[in-house]
């Protein structure tokens, strides 16, 4: 199992421990495939399916993306609800494709029945033999972001079921289709990160939430097509992310998101969380700086769950409500919690989980207590 598997390699990589946070992981030809972190399956009674959802036609493969800004204002924090209504519009057809992606593999899980993964795997190769996604982009820096988060969104349910008896045997037709176009997303979806990009100072994407969600895209299309460099790229990213983080837990690029400071926090952090899994998946443990780093974000995150007055401080202007209409935290808020438990068993995560399990986010990938969520005490 993963954790079992992490023991194993710690004493291989104390060398590790005293790299710092700005070095990247090694890479050498002779490491052994790279591998995805294992589905925990640690959930509640209330996401049990039993039933075998039925294995449908997949859609017709969509080539083009098409999605405009939807901020109105300098710090990006003041949404148009006609764009976002309009961009909903035009991506409903990809959304619908990742969450029902998502249920099948969801769904595989819980049953323990390898079904409803082959048709996930079914679904995907479709798209794949298409170039799904890799048509037009319009406009194309969102348009750019989409595709990223479309891509965790495919990726990371996928690899929680490639392994399973009978869905990828002998990496069969549909499977190497799918490999290899998820490598082909991530390389479209890397130019914007580059190092060359990073340096520019008005490139603030290519240093805050979005270079994070670069690299956990990208990392799980490496690990899904067996690609070191990818791999190693996306490691990189995520040492910039860690980078990022100051002393007191906050992100100077996302304090600057005004009154969606607190919410693009927890935001950036979740991509940090998902290639924090992997490459301890991968037998590269966090080093007590990454675990420090993470530790001050993630308590960051927590505390303005429970009063933002110090991030409103913070960016000069009061936060807008992490709270749904029905009055509980919203899943995107609180998700990034099942990772941190699973990597730190943090005590002070534990009353936000054991009352809100499950926690699925379509765009994060799905449902998080199924993939990293660890037994709580």
């Amino acid at each position: 199992m993963r954790r079992a598997r992490a023991i194993r390699v710690a004493l291989l990589l104390v060398a590790l421990a005293g790299a710092g946070c700005a070095a990247a992981p090694p890479s050498t030809p002779s490491l052994s495939p790279l591998r995805a972190a294992e589905p925990t399956r640690a959930v509640g009674g209330a996401t049990t399916q039993k039933p075998i959802l039925a294995c449908t036609q997949p859609p017709a493969p969509v080539r083009d993306i098409i999605a405009r800004k939807f901020y109105t204002d300098a710090a990006n924090s003041l949404p148009d609800p006609a764009i976002i209504a309009a961009n909903r519009d035009s991506l409903k057809p990809l959304n619908d494709f990742s969450a029902q992606v998502q249920k099948l593999a969801e769904n595989a899980l819980l049953s323990g029945n390898p079904t409803p993964a082959r048709c996930a795997v079914t679904w995907l190769a479709a798209w794949a033999k298409s170039d799904a996604m890799l048509g037009r982009m319009e406009e194309a820096v969102q348009a750019g972001y989409e595709r990223k988060w479309q891509l965790v969104a495919l990726a990371l349910p996928y690899l929680m079921i490639r392994d399973i008896p009978t869905v990828c045997p002998n990496d069969n037709a549909d499977c190497t289709a799918i490999n290899r176009w998820f490598a082909t997303l991530a390389a479209a979806v890397k130019p914007p990160y580059e190092d060359a990009r990073r340096s520019r100072p008005n490139n603030t994407s290519a240093r805050n939430n979005h270079q994070n969600w670069a690299g956990a895209a990208v990392m799980l299309a490496a690990i899904a097509a067996n690609d070191r460099a990818l791999f190693d790229w996306a490691s990189q990213r995520f040492r910039y992310g860690l980078a990022e983080i100051q002393d007191d837990g906050t992100l100077p690029l996302e304090v600057a998101r005004g009154q969606r400071a607190a919410h693009y926090h927890s935001f950036a952090l979740a991509p940090l969380l998902i290639m924090a899994e992997e490459l301890r998946a991968n037998g590269i443990a966090l080093t007590p700086a990454d675990q420090d780093r993470l530790k001050r974000l993630a308590g960051r995150v927590r505390l303005d769950l429970a009063d933002p007055g110090f991030m409103a401080a913070k960016a000069g202007v009061a936060q807008e409500s992490s709270l749904l209409a029905n009055g509980k935290i919203g899943s995107d808020r609180l998700i990034w919690a099942e990772a941190w438990y699973d990597l730190s068993r943090d005590p002070a995560v534990v009353p936000l989980l054991a009352p809100n399990r499950p926690l699925s986010v379509r765009s994060f990938g799905g449902t998080w207590t199924l993939f990293f969520g660890a037994a709580l005490p």
